[in-house]
């Protein structure tokens, strides 16, 4: 169950480059999209209690639910939803935690394993058997992206990129 980023493209005729767009008009308009997948994205991962195998993780401390957020690339031509460890969650006491162990959302995502039996010696054959521990959850991010609707993705995009074209012999070939 990997990460399946959305991947949409756009191809320019010939007079038309990326240079015609005004980047604070795109950036704009992609964080209003950034900041709606990710309200959807927090509420998949808001049920409280333990999840399931398969199903959306559940909510305990909200970390998790918190750091679903967006980040609108420095370019401006894209926006990625994720958990990001950033404000609220890099403020929380467990920021020690993520520093020694990692940040735990790819480990709820993708499940993990145990350790792997030892046959050096006695002490190390107490050690479980490899298997997975935590089955993998569903991927509140993605599932977000696609209860956006692609549809409606490619609407607010092409209205993004129509108000952001600067003015110039492209603007005047649109009207």
């Amino acid at each position: 169950m990997p990460l399946e980023p959305l991947r949409i493209q756009a191809k320019f005729a010939a007079p038309m480059l990326f240079s015609d767009f005004d980047k604070k008009t795109l950036k704009k308009g992609f964080t209003k999209i950034g900041k709606d997948v990710s309200k959807i994205a927090r509420k998949l991962a808001g049920t409280p209690g333990v999840s399931k195998a398969g199903a959306f993780p559940g909510k305990q401390s909200g970390i998790l639910q918190k750091s679903l957020t967006y980040k609108v690339s420095r370019s401006g031509f894209s926006v990625g939803i994720r958990p990001y460890a950033k404000g609220a969650v890099r403020k929380a006491k467990l920021s020690e935690v993520f520093k020694e162990r990692g940040f735990y959302p790819a480990f709820v995502i993708y499940g993990h394993t145990a350790p792997k039996k030892s046959k050096r010696d006695k002490k190390h054959a107490r050690q479980s058997a490899s298997g997975k521990v935590a089955k993998p959850r569903a991927n509140p991010a993605v599932e977000a992206a696609k209860a956006y609707g692609q549809s409606r993705f490619h609407a607010e995009v092409a209205k993004i990129l129509e108000s952001a074209f600067k003015p110039g012999p492209i603007r005047s070939l649109l009207k």
